[in-house]
């Protein structure tokens, strides 16, 4: 399962991954773990990856359905 608004966010933030985990002092594949669901970060990385993303955490974990999508 992939984050697909994580992706985005960092997409437009114009940073690549291992930059971000840099930034954060984390392994430097740890931001593309989460990004594939491979690693659930918990609330205090959810949090650091928003702040770094100048995004909220609802905005880049929230569950919530895509546009467009028919079930």
């Amino acid at each position: 399962m992939h984050n697909k608004r994580l992706k985005i966010a960092i997409i437009e933030s114009g940073k690549k991954g291992y930059e971000i985990a840099r930034q954060l002092e984390w392994h430097p594949t740890k931001v593309s773990q989460i990004v594939i669901g491979a690693y659930t970060p918990s609330s205090v990385e959810k949090r650091q990856l928003a702040e770094v993303l100048g995004r909220s955490v609802h905005e880049l974990f929230t569950n919530k359905p895509t546009e467009g999508v028919h079930v």
